[in-house]
């Protein structure tokens, strides 16, 4: 609670700008794997594109005001009954959704996994005892790897991409769907060096709550940022193995060039390099 508290309470500013974009992707994602005649999907949009739909939720709002939320958090569950706010009247509507299928996985899925999971740790245990090191609980921890492509479709995936690799495949993609690049980067191709690796791999285990975890060499040398596996890591929830598993790391090098050419954020980009005054 004090953690939930802190973060509804925080002063931290909201733009509503990103608020937007992230809401419409969402809803365009739900739509597709779930359908337009879903319950859940026709409460949410109600009959109305994703782009408009968020607009006018997010736009209405008042909940990026922490006074706002102060008052409801005060009130109680009277108050954020009573609110007429476009996005608490949203989640009012959906929450008898979200609460079903929240159940509905914790029967079904986390009530058979999690001790299937507590069985499987103590086999291992039983049987390599302290020689490996065991699953995260989301407590402080190292995991050890190299860079490293690996094999995938009968072909190599290399150990890196850099910003030629990014806009061929969004080229590849004539530019559409996922693959579509924000007009930012279009209109500033030429102010990029393409030779900037973006993304690496490598062999460390990842696990949920790793995101944001920095990579470091042996030298203890920050170079990447940990938030993502590849497909092929998925079972190692369970079983690690490095023939094709890895995680994925964003590299610094395109933090700073995509601060500093993309974002006009050049002061951040000297702090994150030591650079300039105090």
């Amino acid at each position: 609670m004090d953690s939930l508290r802190f973060r509804l309470l925080s002063r931290a500013p909201v733009y509503k700008d990103y608020e937007i974009m992230g809401f419409t992707s969402w809803m365009k994602l739900a739509r597709e794997h779930l359908g337009p005649e879903d319950p859940f999907i026709q409460k949410v949009l109600q009959g109305k594109p994703p782009e408009e739909r968020a607009r006018e939720i997010i736009q209405g709002t008042r909940l990026d005001d922490p006074g706002v939320r102060e008052k409801l958090l005060k009130g109680g569950w009277k108050a954020v009954r009573k609110s007429r706010d476009p996005l608490v009247r949203l989640v009012l509507n959906v929450e008898p959704i979200l609460r079903k299928a929240y159940e509905w996985r914790r029967d079904h899925i986390d009530s058979v996994l999690r001790p299937a999971t507590e069985k499987i740790a103590r086999a291992r245990f039983a049987v390599y005892g302290k020689s490996i090191y065991p699953d995260a609980t989301f407590t402080l921890r190292l995991a050890f790897g190299v860079v490293k492509g690996y094999p995938m479709n009968g072909t190599r995936a290399p150990y890196k991409t850099t910003l030629y690799g990014l806009f061929g495949r969004a080229a590849a993609f004539d530019y559409r769907g996922e693959f579509a690049l924000p007009q930012r980067f279009l209109q500033r191709r030429d102010r990029l060096n393409m030779e900037t690796p973006v993304n690496f791999v490598a062999t460390t285990d990842i696990t949920g709550g790793n995101s944001g975890s920095p990579v470091i060499d042996r030298q203890g040398r920050l170079v990447g940022l940990i938030f993502d596996g590849n497909i092929e890591s998925i079972p190692n929830e369970f079983v690690y193995d490095e023939t094709a598993a890895r995680a994925v790391a964003v590299h610094p090098a395109y933090i700073i060039e995509a601060l500093r050419k993309l974002y006009d954020a050049g002061a951040l980009a000297d702090e994150l390099e030591g650079r300039g005054g105090s």
